[in-house]
């Protein structure tokens, strides 16, 4: 009999991010000159580290807790269809191809930290893949309530810079995780 229950595993990876997100920012301090922060020059120098961890880094306290909720949320979504390693995938594609797209596509930027990008892209992935497991049209609305939200905006803060394309690019890396996923696993997506 396993240690572990499968509803238990499934959330193993998402509590653990939790923590290591709430653990990084409050040791690393809330500045855009922190060394985890994605910041375009030193990236350019090779310092590959940041397309990862500048999503683990925050601008504040209010910032902080603001990406925890979602990050709990989209854990909600998720998990009861991803397994770890799915989680995982998807919060790697999610986090490379935020951070990749904002350095391609976004050459004024300059710093960015948080996140809500990669927030997006669990959310559109993990609704995607739960469709495709469950058959429920309540995840196909899921999808939709994103792109709603994404193409009307709302993206406002008074304390910091909200880069909106790190939404849409977070959404689209999910997706693109969903196709790769549902290809490796020969999953069907229309019946």
């Amino acid at each position: 009999m396993a240690l572990i229950s499968g509803t238990m595993a499934r959330r193993t990876a998402p509590a653990l991010l939790i923590m290591i997100v709430i653990t990084v920012s409050l040791l690393a301090g809330f500045s855009p000159a922190n060394p985890l922060v994605w910041q375009r020059e030193a990236l350019n120098e090779g310092e590959c580290w940041r397309l990862f961890s500048a999503h683990l880094v925050h601008l504040n306290l209010r910032h902080l807790m603001m990406n925890l909720l979602g990050l709990w949320l989209a854990k909600e979504l998720t998990c009861a269809t991803l397994t770890t390693t799915q989680w995982l995938s998807l919060w790697m594609v999610s986090s490379l191809g935020v951070s990749l797209l904002l350095l391609l596509l976004q050459p004024q930027l300059q710093w960015y930290a948080g996140l809500s990008g990669v927030l997006h892209g669990l959310w559109s992935g993990g609704a995607a893949f739960r469709w495709i497991v469950e058959r429920k049209n309540i995840f196909l609305l899921v999808l939709l309530a994103l792109f709603i939200r994404l193409t009307i905006g709302g993206h406002v803060s008074d304390e910091f810079l909200v880069i909106a394309e790190a939404h849409w690019y977070g959404a689209f890396s999910g997706l693109l995780w969903f196709g790769w996923i549902a290809v490796y696993e020969r999953r069907r997506v229309f019946d």
